[in-house]
Order: C-alpha cells, then structure tokens, then sequence
C-alpha cells in the first residue's frame, strides 16, 4: 500500500485521523510548502508560526488551495 510502517526517524507529533477529515491549521502562520519535499504523499503543505514552531501535514488527499507565502489562520 501507499502507507507502511518504518518510513523514518522524524522529530513531531503525529495526529492521526479518519480518510476526508477536514484539516486545518494549528494556529495563525505563512505557507512555507505546498506538495514540498516531504515523503508524505500524495499531498502535504508546512506552514511556518514563527518563534521556531512549524506545522506539516502529510498525506493529504487534495492538493492544499493555499500557495507559498499565503498567510493563513
């Protein structure tokens, strides 16, 4: 399958949750990457909070209708 278990060492909490969730951002910030280098396919967007705090979101779905540099809330 698209998914499988020991995809690598990474540093974050990961929150699972039921195939067409809708998500949403964790707190205001800018759109670092949309489908950026992130081995989480087939969709995943990074949105930068500031203070050193970033969020990912991997294996999404749809392409994220967000661009780069688009602030977010």
């Amino acid at each position: 399958g698209m998914y499988r278990s020991g995809q690598g060492m990474h540093m974050g909490l990961d929150l699972a949750a039921a195939c067409g969730t809708a998500v949403v951002s964790i707190g205001d910030g800018t759109v670092l990457s949309v489908d950026g280098r992130g081995g989480s396919p087939p969709h995943n967007l990074m949105i930068d909070h500031g203070k050193g705090y970033v969020s990912f979101y991997g294996h999404l779905l749809e392409r994220p209708s967000v661009a780069v540099g688009q602030q977010v809330d």
